[in-house]
């Protein structure tokens, strides 16, 4: 309840103020902004999960970030990161989760045009549509089952056989509750209904090829991991914590090369612990949560705020930020601890 009244009160101040104001009185130097995609059409694998920025609501976005910072890219990050650069100007990082396709046919092209370096995450297990992301399979089922009675009895019927029997009318939110460890339901839902993933990554290819990764990089590009297969990492034990994020790395680096060893968390790095962090110190340069504008007691690892939020534009999302950023502070609560 209280998170919740202050969130409402933040939002409510944060138009009171000029962003360039906020800016100068947080004393913040570095945001890093991050998306999914970009996209004129609609995505069905998405559809049901968030809204998709259009092409023109993100042009206007990124004029409003080189209105008060200028881009860096990750060799820059990493010279912040290591006291060899000192941020004079305000500046920001852009980076996108999913290593999806409209990266290469509508992201791409358009930082280019501006100027904008910028890092794009990928699943290694998901490279040239070899496999699909188990909450693109929810939206997938949603999508569906929504116009079709038959379908969702159907589906109903399957998903009662794993879990707890359950009304049809509320079978959307409850596929979308299901978890990376008991994701084969959706494969047994998706079944029942004859609806084929397969085929979807055939017709629809939602994620990067190989080659278009290898353009992204010779157009001055970053590539990072984003684990093997998009699991969250605090439901997962230690163990395959560090097996997602080190094989996911490798494999980057032995086929495509890649300058630098970038990591970004999945869903979210929340109770990820210092013995993780130490684990995999030696195999990456760089990591990236996504818990807003925070601080983090690690070392080269870096909060982003997420710029995907309903209908709401950059500049709104900054100020909230930013204005939380500095309420946080007064009760010491800007810099992410763990255990």
């Amino acid at each position: 309840m209280f998170i919740n009244c202050l969130n409402n009160i933040i939002r409510h101040s944060s138009y009171q103020f000029s962003s360039q104001y906020l800016l100068n009185k947080s004393k913040q130097k570095l945001i890093l902004p991050f998306y999914h995609t970009v996209s004129n059409n609609e995505l069905i694998h998405i559809k049901h999960l968030y809204r998709v920025k259009n092409t023109k609501e993100f042009i206007k976005d990124l004029d409003f970030l080189l209105s008060l910072f200028e881009p860096i890219n990750i060799d820059t990050l990493y010279d912040i990161s290591n006291g060899r650069y000192t941020i004079k100007k305000p500046v920001f990082l852009l980076s996108f989760d999913d290593g999806l396709k409209e990266v290469y046919e509508n992201i791409a092209p358009i930082l280019l045009s501006k100027g904008i370096p910028a890092a794009f995450f990928i699943n290694s297990d998901f490279i040239d549509n070899k496999n699909l992301f188990f909450r693109y399979k929810a939206s997938l089922i949603i999508n569906e089952i929504t116009n079709s009675s038959k379908k969702k009895s159907l589906a109903s019927e399957e998903y009662s056989k794993h879990l707890s029997p359950i009304n049809p009318s509320n079978l959307s939110a409850e596929i979308l509750k299901i978890k990376y460890n008991n994701q084969y339901i959706l494969d047994k839902i998706a079944d029942s209904i004859s609806l084929s993933f397969h085929e979807y990554l055939q017709t629809e290819q939602p994620y990067l090829n190989s080659n278009q990764i290898n353009e992204l990089l010779l157009k001055g590009f970053d590539i990072g991991a984003h684990s093997k297969d998009h699991p969250e990492y605090q439901y997962i034990n230690l163990l395959d914590q560090i097996e997602q994020t080190k094989s996911s790395v490798a494999f980057l680096k032995d086929n495509f090369k890649i300058k630098k060893k970038l990591f970004s968390f999945p869903f979210t790095d929340h109770n990820v612990s210092k013995t993780f962090f130490e684990m995999i110190k030696n195999d990456i340069d760089l990591s990236f949560g996504c818990a807003g504008q925070k601080l983090d007691c690690i070392i080269n690892h870096y909060q982003r705020i997420p710029f995907e939020q309903l209908d709401r534009s950059a500049k709104q999302i900054f100020n909230d930020e930013i204005l939380r950023f500095m309420i946080k502070g007064l009760i010491g609560k800007q810099r992410i601890l763990r255990s």
